[in-house]
């Protein structure tokens, strides 16, 4: 809420950062408070640890933080080698052996889109830095 309102006191930033930097099992309560932090302070360094961390922690939250990570454009430089890595691995977290879903292939692709979206807004053409 304080992210849509754009702006909050000292102590809700403060309140932020304390959670933006509390570590979760999956990450979504530290990604929420990062999200909001960005969004009223316009802050970059904060957050990125944070994004860097969902990354690795919870897959399943990848879209969002390639998302967020092209919001933040050249700041987010640092997430290079993680979006390169995405971008060049066969198969991905949503590729399941031994189920099916219909969105496998949709999410996919929506994560292959935000990761190139921000590698072109971190500094590159075409989704690869210059």
């Amino acid at each position: 809420m304080l992210a849509g309102l754009g702006r909050a006191t000292g102590p809700q930033i403060a309140r932020l950062r304390r959670l933006a930097c509390r570590e979760d099992r999956y990450g979504w309560l530290s990604l929420s408070a990062a999200h909001a932090l960005w969004r009223i302070t316009g802050d970059p360094d904060p957050v990125l640890p944070v994004l860097e961390r969902v990354w690795t922690t919870n897959v399943h939250a990848r879209r969002k933080v390639a998302s967020l990570w092209a919001g933040l454009g050249p700041a987010a430089a640092d997430s290079y080698g993680l979006l390169t890595a995405e971008l060049g691995r066969v198969r991905r977290h949503n590729a399941s052996a031994d189920g099916y879903s219909t969105a496998q292939v949709t999410d996919d692709e929506d994560l292959l889109a935000r990761c190139r979206a921000a590698l072109t807004a971190i500094g590159g053409r075409d989704g690869v830095p210059g």
